[in-house]
């Protein structure tokens, strides 16, 4: 009949409309070479790759409108070392609030952000439930399905430093200081993003985490953008790995070498310091000495034209 279709000849027309798409005859088609090409992963890694640029121009731009400044001569009732003191508590006892480490970064960045655009002192009666705060709300903004619930104030009441009123209250004022804009770029926002498309190992970034989670404890790198913190942690932790780090300063950071070399050399002098600048603040270096976090607390500082006396800073162009 001149209205039915011959199956094999439809297969035909569609081989020869479609030339090199679909190769083979009958009911085993076999992909051609080109087919391959859009189906195997680098199509996968480049759309990937895409993503990821469009999330970290994202970060990146938002990075800008929380710009902080080293405060803490500003703000006595914190300082420097009180400050280390706080943030060290937190690692330890993240547990107490439901916290991963990616709130962790959240809840210090929110505290420094604050301190940095008061227009005023911290009266010394505040500064551990503003500090508190901070930690709730970004264990309730960032995880809003597992996040801090009301009932579990119950632990801050348990803690008998903390007054459960002045802590809320301190809530407020740290909602409104950040407009509620609690989604603040952090250095470990930017580190999951070389995660996905950094041609390094898992060693590597377990490395630069731990040295990110160190900086948290040292003010000289509160300045510093997240971005460039970021980035000069991993390519730190990359040489210190023998992995070739300029490759991926080249390829994947938004900074020259040069300023990813001065942060670098501020995070390497930190390592050099950590035994004696923090000999009680051990949370971190407990952590990351565990066989679960691969160890890589035990490995050693990049080798230093710096006197190991020389305190730990970064360039002046940021402060």
């Amino acid at each position: 009949m001149s209205g039915c279709t011959d199956p094999s000849a439809e297969h035909s027309m569609m081989a020869t409309e479609t030339p090199g798409i679909l190769s083979g005859a009958g009911d085993s088609l076999v992909p051609s070479k080109e087919t391959k090409a859009l189906t195997e992963k680098p199509v996968e890694v480049k759309k990937k790759f895409a993503e990821d640029n469009e999330f970290y121009s994202y970060f990146q731009d938002r990075e800008e409108k929380f710009v902080v400044s080293d405060y803490c001569s500003r703000q006595p009732a914190v300082g420097a070392s009180k400050r280390a003191s706080l943030v060290n508590w937190l690692i330890e006892n993240k547990a107490l609030f439901g916290m991963c480490i990616g709130q962790i970064f959240q809840a210090v960045k929110l505290f420094d952000f604050i301190l940095s655009s008061a227009k005023e002192p911290l009266r010394r009666h505040d500064r551990n439930a503003l500090f508190i705060a901070c930690a709730i709300v970004a264990a309730k903004f960032d995880d809003i399905e597992n996040g801090f619930v009301v009932t579990d104030y119950e632990c801050v009441r348990q803690w008998r430093i903390f007054d459960v009123k002045r802590v809320q209250k301190m809530e407020a004022v740290v909602l409104q200081s950040c407009r509620y804009d609690t989604r603040i770029p952090t250095a470990f926002n930017f580190l999951e993003r070389h995660l996905n498309v950094a041609e390094s190992d898992v060693l590597a970034f377990m490395l630069a985490r731990y040295i990110l989670e160190l900086s948290l404890l040292f003010g000289c790198f509160i300045p510093v953008p997240e971005s460039l913190k970021a980035d000069a942690a991993l390519a730190l932790a990359m040489r210190i790995h023998g992995q070739p780090w300029d490759v991926f300063v080249k390829t994947q950071s938004s900074y020259n070498q040069d300023g990813i070399e001065e942060v670098m050399e501020g995070l390497n002098q930190m390592l050099r310091r950590r035994p004696k600048d923090l000999q009680k603040l051990q949370a971190t270096q407990k952590r990351y000495s565990d066989e679960k976090y691969l160890n890589v607390a035990s490995l050693g500082p990049l080798m230093s034209v710096l006197p190991l006396q020389a305190p730990v800073l970064v360039s002046p162009r940021y402060l």
